[in-house]
């Protein structure tokens, strides 16, 4: 039997247990965070688009935020029996993909910097630590992260892979 994929689109969010992977391709700017309470395989990966909910408009996706999105993962990790001191958590994406105006890839605003910034602010708040990373940079990259072991596998847009 074929291991079960779930795809994590952008600003969603999916917890799973015990069986398959969860995937996000195509991750730039956005960062995938993977929350992994070991104990009983229980996983999350939540796709954060965006840092800060506060400017948000009415009727937008708020799971999309980082400071709504995580907090809603690891509240669906907690009904399923984890415990956030025995959580670990790999952050993955948060690249700046467009060139500011002197040339190099930071520009006025990084939104992929202020992503990761979010999310490991509110992995410190939480007292979850981090595991791993692949962030920042220029490239785009997709993650999959697999539930019976929590290793994250993480392939660039130019075929580099690493596992972390």
């Amino acid at each position: 039997m074929a291991e079960e994929e779930i795809k994590v689109g952008m600003g969603d969010i999916a917890v799973a247990q015990n069986l398959g992977t969860l995937a996000i391709i195509g991750l730039g700017s956005c960062v995938g965070v993977a929350l992994y309470y070991p104990k009983g395989r229980i996983g999350g990966l939540a796709h954060i688009m965006l840092p800060d909910s506060r400017r948000s408009r009415p009727g937008t996706n708020m799971e999309k935020y980082a400071d709504v999105g995580l907090p809603v993962m690891l509240d669906r990790m907690k009904k399923l029996g984890a415990e956030p001191m025995w959580m670990t958590a790999r952050l993955v994406g948060g690249a700046s993909m467009f060139k500011g105006p002197n040339g190099n890839g930071a520009g006025a605003f990084n939104i992929g910097e202020s992503n990761v910034a979010a999310c490991r602010e509110y992995l410190k708040k939480e007292k979850i630590r981090i595991a791993g990373e692949e962030v920042l940079g220029t490239k785009g990259r997709t993650m999959r992260f697999d539930l019976t072991t929590g290793k994250i596998s993480v392939r660039y847009v130019d075929g580099v892979t690493l596992e972390l």
